[in-house]
């Protein structure tokens, strides 16, 4: 049964990408964690540096939620993990999933099968700021239709992240691609009795992401792609986990002796944790860094347009030499001008038996005629060159996507239907 965790969000969406797509299995065998990586209207490799495009085309750049994310789940009967050929078939079924619940956005999707149990999984990571317009068409619970619209610049709405409706997209792409009511086999296998405890699943999930995090946030982030839900509770911000186990069911806990998890992973001995691995100074996996990410599926999800991306890599250029001649200027002050101190007129006193006459007022100087002052002219809109910019930028991403349109219309009628 594939089943849906719920959608997570993070303060820093390169960290959170760079999870998805470095470092080594889970499983200890040391291969890639990926398996598989594909974006809509973004590579994943500078997925990163796209969405920042993105959050400062539309004033974005200061937002605290710069990304989200959920994972899509296969179990054994429906995808064999042995199998490296379902790998395709989990990552088409993913961004089915992306580009029907997310439109309009920048979306990566990432498939993997590195947990505990091997099993097929994607990790759907979804830029907070749409990059064009769109629409989308959902059935809420009570049966209604919905259709909302959003404009290029919004953030993702409480809609687009509402679990309902994403598990009902889910379960048609599901059923469709594999034949079966993906919802009522989903309820089945909850009813069923775990073969192992979630409680020591959990346990070894944060025994693991404890020993590697740096921070509160960047332990949500790596539990987060592993269906744990990590929450921050009152002002002392006490935590509590939420866990979807591989049966898609959900379970609550708190770091208590009696009837939680344990005192091990209450908010103290978190921090401690964290503490020793910042001063043992485990370096943090390089962020900006490109990745080199196979893509399988290459036109129809992926703009590959060079002349479109150097645009914009020239404007980004353009912007840092205009930031760095404005720090380098600096204004000369204009020269005092020094005025030579004017003598009073000696005063003569009169002799005693002079006659007193009218005091001599000396004539101030004809006033010169000087030339005329030119008008001074306005300053330039300081303004106009940063909207140009923008404007170069949006047409560069406008290509982009024109080119990627264009390749997925012939790969479309080259390859025939994909899955």
């Amino acid at each position: 049964m594939a089943i849906l965790s719920p959608i997570h969000t993070t303060s820093d969406a390169g960290r959170l990408l760079n999870y998805c797509l470095a470092g080594t299995a889970h499983d200890g065998s040391g291969a890639p964690r990926y398996v598989r990586a594909v974006g809509i209207n973004c590579t994943p490799a500078t997925a990163a540096r796209e969405f920042a495009i993105t959050r400062a085309i539309y004033g974005r750049r200061n937002i605290k939620r710069q990304a989200f994310t959920l994972s899509q789940s296969f179990s054994v009967d429906e995808l064999d993990p042995a199998d490296d050929s379902n790998a395709d078939k989990a990552l088409a079924m993913g961004v089915a999933l992306a580009r029907a619940a997310f439109p309009g956005r920048q979306v990566v999707i990432v498939t993997q099968r590195d947990g505990k149990g091997g099993l097929w999984h994607n990790h759907v990571v979804i830029g907070a700021v749409a990059d064009r317009d769109a629409t989308m068409t959902y059935t809420s619970k009570t049966g209604a239709t919905i259709t909302e619209a959003h404009k290029a610049g919004a953030l993702v709405s409480s809609a687009e992240r509402n679990i309902y409706r994403l598990r009902g997209i889910n379960d048609q792409i599901v059923t469709a691609q594999l034949g079966r009511d993906n919802a009522e086999y989903v309820k089945q296998h909850q009813r069923q009795p775990l073969a192992t405890p979630w409680m020591d699943a959990l346990r070894a999930i944060l025994d693991e992401e404890l020993a590697q995090a740096t921070s509160i946030d960047d332990l949500a982030d790596r539990l987060a792609v592993r269906r744990v839900e990590l929450r921050r509770r009152g002002k002392a911000g006490e935590l509590s986990y939420g866990y979807l186990d591989t049966a898609g069911k959900r379970h609550q806990t708190r770091p208590t002796d009696e009837r939680g998890i344990g005192t091990a992973y209450n908010r103290a001995n978190t921090l401690k944790a964290i503490h020793a691995n910042q001063a043992a100074a485990i370096p943090a996996p390089p962020v900006t860094a490109p990745v080199a990410v196979p893509v399988a599926i290459d036109a129809p999800f992926r703009p590959t347009d060079a002349d479109a991306r150097a645009i914009i890599d020239n404007v980004l250029a353009e912007i840092e030499a205009e930031r760095a001649a404005k720090a380098a200027q600096v204004a000369e002050p204009a020269p005092a001008t020094v005025t030579a101190p004017v003598k009073p007129a000696p005063v003569t006193k009169p002799a005693p038996d002079a006659v007193p006459t009218d005091p001599v007022i000396p004539l101030s100087p004809a006033p010169t005629t000087s030339a005329p002052v030119a008008a001074v002219e306005p300053e330039d809109d300081p303004d106009a060159e940063r909207r140009a910019i923008i404007e170069q930028v949006k047409a560069g991403m406008a290509q982009i996507n024109a080119n990627a349109e264009l390749e997925a219309k012939r790969q479309a009628d080259a390859d025939g239907p994909a899955y």
